[in-house]
């Protein structure tokens, strides 16, 4: 599957948003009273056209942040 350049200047955008909020949380313990939120292994990105599945999805890498694909992750 392809990406036209739009919708990869997307994904970077989303990408980079989601690395800056996760290095401006906190790692203390008590912060949020022990109630956090996770964000999910894998984000599919769909287009802006109806009906249309994902054409990538962002897969969280080991490092804090995500990975972008075209091919659908494996639930393996």
């Amino acid at each position: 599957m392809r990406l036209i350049n739009s919708q990869v200047s997307d994904a970077l955008v989303f990408m980079r948003a989601l690395e800056i909020a996760g290095d401006d949380l906190s790692n203390l313990p008590d912060f949020g009273d022990g109630l956090r939120l996770t964000l999910p292994p894998v984000i599919p990105l769909h287009s802006d056209y109806k009906g249309e599945g994902p054409r990538a999805w962002l897969v969280a890498n080991d490092f804090g942040g995500y990975d972008l694909t075209t091919e659908e992750p494996s639930n393996k």
